[in-house]
């Protein structure tokens, strides 16, 4: 198992604005079956890139010099994109902690199932997570192996949305307690959290980048 698969997953598990999105459509509708859909939209999203990138290295050998080239210049440019973001959502969070929050997030509380499925179907870090995907067609792996890979890398990220879910189910004693004291962490603190995320990930994947470069 790749090291940077699991770190990229993790970056995308940690992301906030999926896990304000879980804890809200708990803690407005008192129902558990919309955030269940929400994080399965969300693991499809995942799923789908996994697989895509799955299929891309079946076709491509990732250790050409074409192919490793490509995948490390995508690392690059996928890093500083998410900089430049971080940038930017870390001087809105200076402006206004509130100011940020998108306009759907009023409404996740009155969700449906099939709403809610498609919220968390754009709701990943999808930077992040096709840089996963570059990351699996670099190894060049095939078969059972690249299978692995790719379900290791959506369990691992599915974990901040999914982790709401089963405190929740398992513990319901106090869980509105719980909701409401993580609804109001997350209100505030979100942009600031999703900034040091960015640069955190946009550092790793340049110097991944560069280093593969200057390495190939």
């Amino acid at each position: 198992m790749s090291p940077n698969v699991v770190v990229l997953g993790l970056i995308v598990a940690v992301s906030p604005l999926p896990v304000l999105a879980e804890v809200l459509s708990m803690a407005e509708s008192g129902r558990v079956r919309p955030a269940v859909a929400l994080a399965l939209g969300y693991a499809t999203a995942l799923g789908a890139i996994a697989v895509a990138a799955v299929a891309v290295g079946d076709r491509a050998s990732a250790s050409a010099s074409g192919a490793s080239t490509a995948t490390a210049l995508l690392d690059v440019v996928a890093g500083l994109a998410l900089v430049v973001v971080a940038h930017r959502t870390r001087r809105r969070a200076q402006r206004d902690p509130a100011a940020g929050l998108p306009g759907w997030i009023s409404r996740v509380g009155s969700m449906s199932v099939v709403p809610a499925f498609a919220l968390g179907v754009f709701l990943p870090p999808y930077v992040v997570a096709v840089a996963a995907g570059n990351e699996i067609v670099r190894q060049g792996l095939s078969g059972d192996l690249a299978w692995v890979q790719a379900a290791m890398f959506v369990a691992v990220a599915c974990l901040g949305v999914v982790t709401p879910i089963v405190v929740v189910v398992t513990s319901p004693a106090g869980a509105d307690a719980r909701l409401a004291s993580w609804r109001r962490w997350l209100e505030r603190h979100w942009q600031g959290v999703a900034s040091v995320i960015l640069v955190v990930a946009g550092a790793y994947l340049a110097t991944k980048g560069v280093v593969e470069l200057v390495r190939d």
